[in-house]
Protein backbone atom coordinates (compact mmCIF):
# COMPACT_ATOMS: atom_id res chain seq x y z
CA UNK A 1 0.00 0.00 0.00
CA UNK A 2 2.97 2.31 -0.51
CA UNK A 3 6.03 3.15 1.51
CA UNK A 4 5.51 4.53 4.99
CA UNK A 5 7.17 7.90 5.35
CA UNK A 6 9.36 8.63 8.37
CA UNK A 7 7.86 11.19 10.72
CA UNK A 8 9.68 13.77 12.83
CA UNK A 9 9.66 13.64 16.62
CA UNK A 10 6.50 15.35 17.91
CA UNK A 11 6.21 17.82 20.81
CA UNK A 12 4.92 16.41 24.08
CA UNK A 13 1.61 18.30 23.79
CA UNK A 14 0.92 16.78 20.37
CA UNK A 15 1.90 13.31 21.60
CA UNK A 16 -0.54 13.73 24.48
CA UNK A 17 -3.31 14.80 22.09
CA UNK A 18 -2.63 11.87 19.76
CA UNK A 19 -2.80 9.52 22.75
CA UNK A 20 -6.23 10.88 23.58
CA UNK A 21 -7.37 10.49 19.97
CA UNK A 22 -6.05 6.93 19.89
CA UNK A 23 -8.23 5.98 22.85
CA UNK A 24 -11.51 7.33 21.47
CA UNK A 25 -14.18 4.71 20.76
CA UNK A 26 -14.87 6.25 17.34
CA UNK A 27 -12.49 6.13 14.43
CA UNK A 28 -10.65 9.34 13.56
CA UNK A 29 -9.16 9.84 10.09
CA UNK A 30 -7.56 13.19 9.23
CA UNK A 31 -6.24 14.00 5.75
CA UNK A 32 -4.66 17.07 4.25
CA UNK A 33 -5.91 18.88 1.16
CA UNK A 34 -4.10 16.39 -1.04
CA UNK A 35 -5.77 13.41 0.63
CA UNK A 36 -2.71 12.27 2.58
CA UNK A 37 -3.64 10.54 5.85
CA UNK A 38 -2.25 12.46 8.82
CA UNK A 39 -4.20 10.89 11.69
CA UNK A 40 -5.52 7.35 11.98
CA UNK A 41 -6.38 6.13 15.49
CA UNK A 42 -6.73 2.68 17.06
CA UNK A 43 -10.52 2.67 16.59
CA UNK A 44 -10.04 3.27 12.86
CA UNK A 45 -7.67 0.29 12.77
CA UNK A 46 -10.33 -1.85 14.41
CA UNK A 47 -13.09 -0.59 12.11
CA UNK A 48 -11.29 -0.80 8.76
CA UNK A 49 -8.83 -3.61 9.49
CA UNK A 50 -5.81 -1.64 8.20
CA UNK A 51 -2.98 -0.86 10.62
CA UNK A 52 -1.83 2.73 11.02
CA UNK A 53 1.51 1.78 9.45
CA UNK A 54 -0.36 0.77 6.29
CA UNK A 55 -2.27 4.04 6.05
CA UNK A 56 -0.38 7.01 7.53
CA UNK A 57 1.39 9.03 4.89
CA UNK A 58 -0.56 7.42 2.07
CA UNK A 59 -3.50 8.77 0.13
CA UNK A 60 -6.82 8.09 1.79
CA UNK A 61 -8.12 6.44 -1.37
CA UNK A 62 -5.87 3.48 -0.61
CA UNK A 63 -7.78 3.00 2.64
CA UNK A 64 -10.83 1.95 0.69
CA UNK A 65 -9.32 0.64 -2.51
CA UNK A 66 -12.36 -1.58 -3.08
CA UNK A 67 -15.39 0.45 -1.94
CA UNK A 68 -18.71 -1.32 -1.88
CA UNK A 69 -20.79 -0.09 -4.83
CA UNK A 70 -23.91 -0.05 -2.67
CA UNK A 71 -22.38 2.71 -0.56
CA UNK A 72 -23.56 6.29 -1.05
CA UNK A 73 -21.53 8.08 -3.70
CA UNK A 74 -19.88 4.81 -4.65
CA UNK A 75 -18.30 4.58 -1.22
CA UNK A 76 -15.58 7.12 -2.12
CA UNK A 77 -14.26 8.06 1.31
CA UNK A 78 -11.94 10.73 -0.06
CA UNK A 79 -14.80 12.72 -1.52
CA UNK A 80 -16.65 12.61 1.78
CA UNK A 81 -13.61 13.72 3.73
CA UNK A 82 -13.05 16.62 1.33
CA UNK A 83 -16.69 17.77 1.55
CA UNK A 84 -16.07 19.15 5.03
CA UNK A 85 -19.77 19.95 5.49
CA UNK A 86 -20.01 18.33 8.94
CA UNK A 87 -23.27 16.57 8.05
CA UNK A 88 -23.21 12.92 9.22
CA UNK A 89 -23.70 10.46 6.40
CA UNK A 90 -24.30 6.75 6.33
CA UNK A 91 -22.18 4.64 3.99
CA UNK A 92 -21.80 0.98 3.23
CA UNK A 93 -18.04 0.30 3.23
CA UNK A 94 -15.69 -2.65 2.80
CA UNK A 95 -12.96 -3.66 5.27
CA UNK A 96 -9.50 -4.90 4.43
CA UNK A 97 -10.71 -8.50 4.71
CA UNK A 98 -13.46 -7.80 2.17
CA UNK A 99 -16.38 -7.80 4.61
CA UNK A 100 -19.02 -5.12 4.12
CA UNK A 101 -20.30 -2.99 7.01
CA UNK A 102 -22.48 0.11 7.54
CA UNK A 103 -20.71 3.21 8.80
CA UNK A 104 -21.65 6.68 10.03
CA UNK A 105 -19.24 9.40 8.90
CA UNK A 106 -19.17 13.06 9.93
CA UNK A 107 -16.59 15.32 8.26
CA UNK A 108 -15.27 18.68 9.46
CA UNK A 109 -12.70 20.94 7.81
CA UNK A 110 -10.15 23.22 9.45
CA UNK A 111 -7.28 25.45 8.42
CA UNK A 112 -3.81 25.16 9.95
CA UNK A 113 -1.46 27.76 8.59
CA UNK A 114 -1.69 27.62 4.83
CA UNK A 115 -2.84 24.04 4.76
CA UNK A 116 -6.42 22.78 4.87
CA UNK A 117 -7.29 19.56 6.67
CA UNK A 118 -10.34 17.32 6.83
CA UNK A 119 -11.20 15.12 9.79
CA UNK A 120 -13.66 12.27 9.54
CA UNK A 121 -15.38 10.85 12.64
CA UNK A 122 -16.13 7.21 11.83
CA UNK A 123 -18.50 4.86 13.67
CA UNK A 124 -19.27 1.24 12.82
CA UNK A 125 -23.06 0.96 13.14
CA UNK A 126 -23.33 -2.77 12.42
CA UNK A 127 -24.73 -3.55 15.88
CA UNK A 128 -27.17 -0.66 15.68
CA UNK A 129 -28.37 -1.84 12.28
CA UNK A 130 -28.78 -5.42 13.52
CA UNK A 131 -30.66 -4.21 16.59
CA UNK A 132 -32.88 -2.01 14.42
CA UNK A 133 -33.61 -4.88 12.07
CA UNK A 134 -34.37 -7.19 15.00
CA UNK A 135 -36.70 -4.56 16.45
CA UNK A 136 -38.42 -4.13 13.09
CA UNK A 137 -38.98 -7.89 12.81
CA UNK A 138 -40.23 -8.03 16.40
CA UNK A 139 -42.71 -5.21 15.75
CA UNK A 140 -43.93 -6.92 12.59
CA UNK A 141 -44.32 -10.21 14.45
CA UNK A 142 -46.13 -8.51 17.32
CA UNK A 143 -48.46 -6.74 14.89
CA UNK A 144 -49.17 -10.03 13.13
CA UNK A 145 -49.73 -11.78 16.46
CA UNK A 146 -52.12 -9.04 17.59
CA UNK A 147 -54.06 -9.30 14.33
CA UNK A 148 -54.26 -13.07 14.77
CA UNK A 149 -55.45 -12.73 18.36
CA UNK A 150 -58.08 -10.16 17.38
CA UNK A 151 -59.27 -12.41 14.58
CA UNK A 152 -59.32 -15.42 16.91
CA UNK A 153 -61.29 -13.51 19.56
CA UNK A 154 -63.77 -12.33 16.95
CA UNK A 155 -64.25 -15.75 15.35
CA UNK A 156 -64.41 -17.61 18.66
CA UNK A 157 -66.90 -15.14 20.11
CA UNK A 158 -68.98 -15.04 16.95
CA UNK A 159 -69.08 -18.85 16.70
CA UNK A 160 -70.16 -19.11 20.34
CA UNK A 161 -73.22 -16.99 19.74
CA UNK A 162 -75.27 -19.64 17.93
CA UNK A 163 -74.92 -22.50 20.47
CA UNK A 164 -75.38 -19.98 23.26
CA UNK A 165 -78.68 -18.86 21.77
CA UNK A 166 -79.77 -22.51 21.65
CA UNK A 167 -78.82 -23.02 25.31
CA UNK A 168 -80.55 -19.77 26.28
CA UNK A 169 -83.76 -20.88 24.58
CA UNK A 170 -83.67 -24.28 26.26
CA UNK A 171 -83.11 -23.05 29.82
CA UNK A 172 -85.75 -20.34 29.42
CA UNK A 173 -88.30 -22.95 28.24
CA UNK A 174 -87.38 -25.23 31.14
CA UNK A 175 -87.81 -22.40 33.66
CA UNK A 176 -91.14 -21.35 32.15
CA UNK A 177 -92.62 -24.85 31.93
CA UNK A 178 -91.25 -26.54 35.01
CA UNK A 179 -90.83 -23.83 37.66
CA UNK A 180 -92.71 -24.99 40.75
CA UNK A 181 -93.26 -28.49 39.36
CA UNK A 182 -89.97 -29.79 40.75
CA UNK A 183 -88.40 -29.23 44.15
CA UNK A 184 -86.88 -25.94 45.34
CA UNK A 185 -83.34 -27.12 44.56
CA UNK A 186 -84.32 -27.74 40.92
CA UNK A 187 -85.78 -24.24 40.65
CA UNK A 188 -82.57 -22.81 42.11
CA UNK A 189 -80.41 -24.72 39.59
CA UNK A 190 -82.58 -23.56 36.69
CA UNK A 191 -82.21 -19.94 37.87
CA UNK A 192 -78.43 -20.39 38.07
CA UNK A 193 -78.40 -21.77 34.52
CA UNK A 194 -80.39 -18.81 33.19
CA UNK A 195 -78.13 -16.31 34.99
CA UNK A 196 -75.00 -18.13 33.79
CA UNK A 197 -76.14 -18.02 30.18
CA UNK A 198 -76.94 -14.30 30.49
CA UNK A 199 -73.46 -13.62 31.91
CA UNK A 200 -71.89 -15.64 29.10
CA UNK A 201 -73.75 -13.62 26.47
CA UNK A 202 -72.65 -10.38 28.13
CA UNK A 203 -69.07 -11.64 28.27
CA UNK A 204 -69.07 -12.59 24.58
CA UNK A 205 -70.54 -9.22 23.59
CA UNK A 206 -67.80 -7.44 25.56
CA UNK A 207 -65.09 -9.65 24.10
CA UNK A 208 -66.35 -8.90 20.60
CA UNK A 209 -66.29 -5.17 21.35
CA UNK A 210 -62.74 -5.44 22.68
CA UNK A 211 -61.49 -7.41 19.68
CA UNK A 212 -63.05 -4.92 17.26
CA UNK A 213 -61.43 -1.74 18.63
CA UNK A 214 -58.73 -1.84 15.95
CA UNK A 215 -60.49 -3.69 13.15
CA UNK A 216 -63.79 -1.81 13.24
CA UNK A 217 -62.43 1.57 14.27
CA UNK A 218 -63.42 4.49 12.06
CA UNK A 219 -61.09 7.05 10.53
CA UNK A 220 -60.10 9.78 12.96
CA UNK A 221 -61.76 13.08 12.12
CA UNK A 222 -62.63 16.39 13.79
CA UNK A 223 -65.71 15.76 15.93
CA UNK A 224 -67.73 17.49 18.63
CA UNK A 225 -66.79 15.78 21.89
CA UNK A 226 -69.85 17.43 23.48
CA UNK A 227 -72.08 15.48 21.10
CA UNK A 228 -70.25 12.26 21.98
CA UNK A 229 -70.73 12.97 25.69
CA UNK A 230 -74.42 13.75 25.17
CA UNK A 231 -74.93 10.44 23.37
CA UNK A 232 -73.13 8.54 26.13
CA UNK A 233 -75.30 10.21 28.79
CA UNK A 234 -78.46 9.38 26.80
CA UNK A 235 -77.41 5.72 26.72
CA UNK A 236 -76.86 5.81 30.51
CA UNK A 237 -80.00 7.82 31.30
CA UNK A 238 -81.88 5.00 33.06
CA UNK A 239 -78.92 3.95 35.20
CA UNK A 240 -78.10 7.56 36.12
CA UNK A 241 -81.72 8.31 37.02
CA UNK A 242 -82.20 5.16 39.10
CA UNK A 243 -78.95 5.77 41.01
CA UNK A 244 -79.73 9.45 41.56
CA UNK A 245 -76.36 10.53 40.16
CA UNK A 246 -75.71 14.16 39.28
CA UNK A 247 -73.54 14.49 36.17
CA UNK A 248 -71.90 17.80 35.27
CA UNK A 249 -69.32 18.65 32.64
CA UNK A 250 -67.10 21.38 31.24
CA UNK A 251 -67.72 22.75 27.75
CA UNK A 252 -66.40 20.06 25.43
CA UNK A 253 -63.99 20.84 22.57
CA UNK A 254 -63.80 19.68 18.99
CA UNK A 255 -61.04 17.11 18.69
CA UNK A 256 -59.71 14.62 16.15
CA UNK A 257 -61.25 11.33 17.35
CA UNK A 258 -63.20 8.24 16.34
CA UNK A 259 -66.66 9.54 17.30
CA UNK A 260 -68.19 6.11 17.99
CA UNK A 261 -65.29 5.08 20.20
CA UNK A 262 -65.40 8.44 21.97
CA UNK A 263 -69.00 7.66 22.92
CA UNK A 264 -67.87 4.24 24.19
CA UNK A 265 -65.09 5.85 26.19
CA UNK A 266 -67.35 8.36 27.94
CA UNK A 267 -70.06 5.74 28.45
CA UNK A 268 -67.73 3.20 30.09
CA UNK A 269 -66.00 5.69 32.38
CA UNK A 270 -69.22 7.42 33.48
CA UNK A 271 -70.98 4.05 33.76
CA UNK A 272 -68.22 2.85 36.09
CA UNK A 273 -68.61 5.98 38.21
CA UNK A 274 -72.37 5.33 38.46
CA UNK A 275 -71.85 1.67 39.31
CA UNK A 276 -69.20 2.24 41.98
CA UNK A 277 -70.93 5.18 43.66
CA UNK A 278 -70.58 5.81 47.37
CA UNK A 279 -73.18 6.25 50.10
CA UNK A 280 -73.21 10.05 49.87
CA UNK A 281 -75.06 11.92 47.17
CA UNK A 282 -73.33 10.56 44.04
CA UNK A 283 -71.84 13.05 41.60
CA UNK A 284 -69.73 12.77 38.46
CA UNK A 285 -67.92 15.59 36.68
CA UNK A 286 -66.40 15.34 33.20
CA UNK A 287 -63.65 17.90 32.79
CA UNK A 288 -61.26 18.84 30.02
CA UNK A 289 -58.21 21.05 29.64
CA UNK A 290 -55.92 21.80 26.75
CA UNK A 291 -52.30 20.84 27.28
CA UNK A 292 -49.24 21.08 25.08
CA UNK A 293 -49.73 18.46 22.42
CA UNK A 294 -53.41 17.76 22.96
CA UNK A 295 -56.43 17.47 25.26
CA UNK A 296 -56.67 15.93 28.72
CA UNK A 297 -60.15 14.70 29.71
CA UNK A 298 -61.07 13.74 33.28
CA UNK A 299 -63.99 11.78 34.72
CA UNK A 300 -64.12 12.47 38.45
CA UNK A 301 -66.52 10.86 40.93
CA UNK A 302 -67.07 10.75 44.69
CA UNK A 303 -67.59 6.99 44.81
CA UNK A 304 -65.99 4.13 46.72
CA UNK A 305 -62.52 4.74 45.28
CA UNK A 306 -59.73 2.31 44.46
CA UNK A 307 -56.74 1.18 46.50
CA UNK A 308 -53.57 2.37 44.66
CA UNK A 309 -52.25 -1.20 44.91
CA UNK A 310 -54.82 -2.19 42.27
CA UNK A 311 -54.28 0.65 39.77
CA UNK A 312 -52.48 -1.57 37.26
CA UNK A 313 -54.84 -4.52 37.72
CA UNK A 314 -58.04 -2.64 36.88
CA UNK A 315 -56.89 -2.09 33.27
CA UNK A 316 -56.29 -5.81 32.66
CA UNK A 317 -59.00 -7.57 30.70
CA UNK A 318 -61.46 -9.59 32.84
CA UNK A 319 -59.82 -8.48 36.11
CA UNK A 320 -62.32 -7.64 38.85
CA UNK A 321 -61.86 -6.19 42.34
CA UNK A 322 -65.36 -7.11 43.52
CA UNK A 323 -67.66 -10.11 43.28
CA UNK A 324 -70.53 -10.18 40.77
CA UNK A 325 -72.97 -10.15 43.65
CA UNK A 326 -71.55 -6.79 44.78
CA UNK A 327 -71.19 -5.20 41.34
CA UNK A 328 -72.26 -6.74 38.01
CA UNK A 329 -70.08 -6.71 34.90
CA UNK A 330 -67.40 -8.68 33.10
CA UNK A 331 -64.31 -6.69 34.08
CA UNK A 332 -63.56 -5.63 30.52
CA UNK A 333 -64.74 -2.00 30.53
CA UNK A 334 -61.52 -0.28 31.59
CA UNK A 335 -59.41 -2.54 29.36
CA UNK A 336 -61.63 -1.47 26.47
CA UNK A 337 -61.21 2.20 27.43
CA UNK A 338 -57.43 1.83 27.55
CA UNK A 339 -57.36 0.18 24.13
CA UNK A 340 -59.48 2.96 22.62
CA UNK A 341 -57.25 5.67 24.11
CA UNK A 342 -54.03 3.94 23.04
CA UNK A 343 -55.36 3.53 19.50
CA UNK A 344 -55.59 7.32 19.36
CA UNK A 345 -52.04 7.63 20.74
CA UNK A 346 -53.11 8.76 24.21
CA UNK A 347 -52.72 7.50 27.78
CA UNK A 348 -55.36 6.47 30.31
CA UNK A 349 -54.52 6.76 34.01
CA UNK A 350 -56.27 6.89 37.38
CA UNK A 351 -55.89 8.69 40.69
CA UNK A 352 -57.97 7.50 43.61
CA UNK A 353 -58.29 7.23 47.37
CA UNK A 354 -60.51 4.52 48.91
CA UNK A 355 -63.74 6.08 50.15
CA UNK A 356 -63.03 9.44 48.49
CA UNK A 357 -63.67 8.79 44.82
CA UNK A 358 -61.63 8.35 41.66
CA UNK A 359 -60.45 10.49 38.77
CA UNK A 360 -59.74 8.84 35.43
CA UNK A 361 -57.70 10.93 32.99
CA UNK A 362 -57.21 10.22 29.31
CA UNK A 363 -55.25 12.24 26.78
CA UNK A 364 -55.99 12.79 23.10
CA UNK A 365 -53.07 14.18 21.08
CA UNK A 366 -53.57 17.02 18.62
CA UNK A 367 -51.24 15.35 16.15
CA UNK A 368 -52.69 13.25 13.36
CA UNK A 369 -49.55 12.00 11.62
CA UNK A 370 -49.24 8.22 11.54
CA UNK A 371 -52.92 7.70 12.34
Amino acid sequence: MGTHKSRPTLPESELRMRSIVDHLIDGIVTVDEHGTVETYNHAAERIFGYLAAEVLGNNVRTLMADPDPAGAGGGDLADYLRSGDGVPRELVMRRKDGSVFPMDLAVSAFQLGRRRYFTGLVRDISERKRAGEALRRAVEELSRSNRDLEQFAYVASHDLQEPLRAVTGCVQVIRKRYRGQLDARADELIDHAVEGVARMRHLIDDLLAFSRVESSGKTFAAADCGAALAEALANLQVAISEAGVTVTHDPMPTAVVDFVQMVQLFQNLIGNAVKFRGPQSPAVHVGVRHEEGGWAFTVRDNGIGIDPAYFARIFVIFQRLHTRDEYPGTGIGLALCQKIVERRGGVLSVESTPGRGSTFTFTLPDRTEGL
